[in-house]
């Protein structure tokens, strides 16, 4: 064993690597550990690790080794360059993970040679474009084997790049070929947190390389530097659930190693929809259709549909105005992006294989003039247009929104029922819940009375995007588990078996693989909804209605800005604020200057400036003005609207999200929680100076 001068008086449980740094009393090793912690403290990706020192060294100062279960050492010279350490840190973090958790009976340390390649070229991928020039500084022939690794294959070495792996950790391989089980779980779980949180997806998921956001305006790892209440769009992971997800991989690791891989993608998606069901209090005997965005849960209602019912199906889209773009494609059974989460490329607008003719009927919440419409005369269309399809002989299914991207809901629960003692069975129901913004005893309200749902963890409950579900009623679910499900076959391009009800007879042809990155997402956002529900339900209530008091008074008072007045819910009249589906949660506003309402990509453009350090832009400003710049802010990305005046625009919008309560709950302290809430209220003031800082700057949107 190679020795330096660092010594250790204590070993560690599992702790983040800055708590893994050895102690000693040279003043020399206390500043290179200090560099060491502002390394560290530069990325919230990096994984928990137990017993694991990280060690400076001066022996090997140009390069880094591993003591195998033992530790990481970083030569000396490379903590002059954080991204090179972060680098040679990650590798090494994944190489002692798969080590540690390899059964001594099946123990071949090229699978950790393996997977830290695989981890290390990802990490690599998600790091900044200016960032990357690093690599020159590690040694090229090392870096050469790392970048053969990529997202879809494990590339066979030769025994001469194992040889020079090997180097890094002083361990001899065995001379018989590699387990074949092994390399499976290594093309499943061999990736950064990050990563397969990005996975399994459309390509709505791919991140600028740049500024390693999406199109949401997330990151896939925790981005604790923003202000962030963007969770009627979507929000990025944060540290709790992320590290969450990431113990969750080296569980699946550690289970996929021992067992087979295959026993983990059976039991894993079984957990998952355990645990979903457990938090939202859905009962067992409901059944659940997973699907990595809600998007992707319309283009399998739309495939389910045609299924169970015999006759030609239309959909009747309410608020077709205030949902998802891609809905009514997906609905009509065409493709809605261009690529599948299984991987597959597709063309969007094209019909999926297999779907018969479909009609998608949209119904608006607004009138031409951009006017919220009188709830009667919505219910009216609705009624004329399930009357019309069964004059048709045709199914109708009936798509209810219960709080869109902007917050508001149709039919009523009034409505609701009424359609259900007028029509009966002869009309299926779906509520689009979406947002989920409402709890146990509202979810349960639909489920009682046969209505299907759809819900997602990645709005209110601020999970990675994307993640989709669908909610089957119990009578339905036994109803449909009887059958014999034959979806389209081009539905085997989108989806596993393991995302439909267990109970359900589904075509023998689906893929039984699995997409670990949108269970990984689900769990994710269990965290979160786990995290909201541990508050004490009255603390929930009062920190809501104190946060959202505050956004919608200081909107209102911002003379640059035009708070939406108009709102209904979809809550009858013995509902109180008690009830979280009954409170306004989403505050959409326009953006002016002057007397004049933004356009539409001005609107874009100021969405985009809050989201970014705008330090650069500034010459000689005071240093509030420079805190001011510099401070992120991630709200929600603008709706096309138009304005009462006529100007195409679009509301751009601060919503609660459930870390809101749970973040201010998790020191257990009511007035510690109520600190918290005011905190983050002063949070919304920063977001709107800075929107007024933007709009004194004209400059800024050429």
């Amino acid at each position: 064993m190679e020795q330096d001068r660092t010594t250790s008086d204590q070993l560690f449980g599992q702790s983040p690597p800055m708590e893994q740094i050895l102690l000693n009393n040279s003043a020399e090793s206390v500043r290179e550990r200090i560099q060491l912690i502002r390394i560290l403290s530069r990325s919230s990706t990096l994984p928990k690790i137990s017993n694991i020192h990280i060690r400076s060294v001066h022996s090997r100062p140009d390069i880094f080794f591993i003591n195998p279960g033992q530790s990481i050492n970083i030569g000396v010279n490379l903590l002059s360059s954080p991204i090179a350490t972060l680098f040679c840190l990650r590798y090494g973090i994944e190489w002692q993970i798969w080590y540690k958790r390899l059964p001594k009976d099946k123990m071949d340390v090229r699978i950790c040679d393996l997977a830290a390649c695989r981890v290390a070229a990802k990490f690599y991928e998600l790091t900044p474009k200016e960032d990357k020039k690093v690599i020159d500084q590690l040694p090229p022939d090392i870096v050469n084997i790392i970048l053969k690794f990529n997202d879809h294959f494990i590339p066979s070495l030769e025994k001469s790049d194992f040889e020079i792996l090997g180097q890094l950790h002083n361990r001899p391989y065995p001379e018989y070929d590699l387990d074949p089980d092994l390399v499976d779980v290594l093309f499943y779980l061999a990736k950064p947190s990050e990563s397969l949180l990005m996975s399994g997806g459309d390509l709505r998921m791919n991140v600028d390389p740049e500024a390693l956001l999406n199109v949401y305006g997330c990151r896939p790892f925790p981005r604790p530097e923003a202000y962030t209440f963007a969770s009627s769009t979507a929000t990025s992971v944060s540290n709790v659930a992320f590290n969450h997800t990431e113990i969750k991989r080296e569980v699946l690791i550690r289970n996929s190693l021992k067992k087979d891989i295959q026993n983990t993608i059976v039991s894993f998606p079984a957990e998952v929809k355990s645990k979903l069901k457990k938090v939202l209090s859905i009962p067992s005997s409901s059944g659940l259709i997973m699907a990595p965005s809600g998007t992707d849960i319309s283009l399998r209602i739309a495939g389910m549909c045609q299924s169970v019912f015999a006759n030609e199906v239309v959909h009747i889209l309410v608020a077709s105005d205030e949902t998802g773009s891609g809905v009514p494609l997906a609905l009509a059974g065409q493709h809605f992006s261009d690529t599948t989460a299984c991987g597959y490329d597709v063309k969007r607008g094209e019909w999926v294989d297999g779907f018969r003719k479909t009609d998608v009927h949209t119904i608006t919440l607004r009138d031409e003039a951009g006017s919220l419409k009188d709830p009667e005369v919505i219910d009216i269309e609705i009624s004329h247009t399930i009357k019309e399809v069964l004059e048709g002989g045709r199914q109708p299914v009936l798509h209810i929104m219960d709080q869109s991207k902007l917050g508001f809901s149709a039919p009523g629960k009034k409505s609701i029922q009424n359609i259900q003692k007028e029509f009966g069975n002869n009309v299926l129901m779906v509520v689009d819940n979406s947002q989920l913004r409402m709890d146990h005893e509202e979810l349960k309200w639909y489920l009682e009375r046969e209505i299907l749902m759809t819900i997602t963890g990645s709005k209110f409950f601020t999970g990675p995007p994307f993640s989709g579900a669908l909610i089957i009623p119990k009578k339905l679910n036994e109803k449909w588990g009887k059958q014999q499900i034959n979806l389209p076959e081009g539905l085997f391009e989108y989806a596993h078996v393991n995302e439909w009800p267990e109970t359900w007879k589904i075509n023998s042809e689906f893929p039984r693989g699995i997409n670990f990155g949108m269970y990984l997402r689900w769990y994710a956002s269990i965290v979160e909804m786990e995290r909201y529900f541990q508050t004490p339900v009255t603390l929930r209530h009062l920190g809501i209605e104190m946060f959202c008091e505050h956004v919608k008074e200081s909107i209102s008072q911002a003379g640059f800005l035009e708070l939406i007045n108009e709102y209904n819910t979809n809550q009858d009249e013995k509902n109180t604020v008690e009830n979280t589906g009954s409170r306004r949660t989403i505050f959409p506003f326009f953006v002016k200057t002057g007397n004049r309402i933004l356009s539409l990509d001005e609107v874009k453009k100021v969405y985009q400036l809050l989201n970014k350090n705008l330090t650069p832009l500034l010459t000689n400003q005071s240093d509030d003005s420079k805190r001011l710049s510099a401070q992120v802010c991630h709200i929600g990305q603008p709706v096309k609207s138009t304005h009462s005046n006529g100007t195409i625009s679009g509301y751009i919008r601060i919503s609660l999200g459930s870390r809101v309560i749970s973040e201010s709950w998790k020191d257990r302290d009511v007035s510690i929680f109520f600190q918290k809430i005011e905190d983050q209220m002063n949070q919304v003031d920063i977001i709107i100076r800075k929107l007024e800082m933007i709009l004194n700057h004209p400059e800024w949107f050429e």
